[in-house]
This record gives C-alpha cells, structure tokens and sequence, in this order.
C-alpha cells in the first residue's frame, strides 16, 4: 500500500510504492479539452473515476483567465502504474482520446517544464 507525505506544492507531494519514491509529476496526466465545449473539473471526475475506479489523487483545472473556459487539466493519480492504463489505446500509447459528454478530450502523459529552458543562451558565459 501506498503511503503519502504532506508536502502537497509543485509536484513534489511523493509517494512510496515499494522503495521507490514517486514526485506528484510523475503520477500525472495532462488533458486538453476543446474550445467551446466546457468541461467541468466534476465531470473529468466522474468519467475518470467511472472508468478506471478511484485512481485520481487531484485534478487541477488550467488555462482560465477572466470569464475564458478551461482548456487544459493536470490530473494526478495515486499510482502512476495507471497510467499506461488510461493511455493505452491499442497502438499510441502516447496520446489517447476521450469523449466526455460528447465533448473530446486529449491526454497524455504530463512532462514538466524545465526550468533550464527560462534561462537566456548566454547565461552564465561572460563576453
């Protein structure tokens, strides 16, 4: 069985699984969704939950400024041993569509930025 630490911030909420630690990103799905079919944190919720069991840990809806609909999703599961469960579709097991209410919806693994892609080219190199 899994165990949790609190420390919940930026992907770095760890799990045990066995003696191996796993970050909160590696645990985690991105999904997309449609401009101008609105999707509802509740409603990734349920069809996720519907279709794979209790297998999500947080859903963080993104992409929203002022009155814009969410167009993106970061879900964090328990185990990240699920997601090629979820991605797995018979042959790219890289990206995988859903149909939520009749709205689709795009997942794929997440991979977080680096944070050595901010920095300018001639960083650190004196002229």
């Amino acid at each position: 069985m899994a165990s949790s630490s609190s420390n919940h911030v930026g992907g770095t909420n760890k799990v045990t699984a066995g003696d191996e630690q796993v970050t909160a990103d590696e645990r985690t799905i991105f999904l997309t969704f449609s401009r101008g079919y609105p999707i509802s944190e509740a409603e990734v919720h349920a069809y996720f939950t519907w279709r794979y069991g209790e297998v999500i840990e947080a859903i963080e809806m993104g992409g929203k400024v002022g009155d814009e609909e969410v167009l993106y999703a970061k879900m964090v599961l328990q185990s990240a041993a699920t997601i090629p469960e979820i991605l797995d579709n018979g042959g790219d097991s890289r990206n995988r569509k859903f149909t939520i209410n009749g709205k689709h919806v795009w997942a794929r693994k997440f991979s977080p930025r680096s944070s050595n892609n901010l920095l300018p080219p001639s960083y650190g190199v004196s002229p």
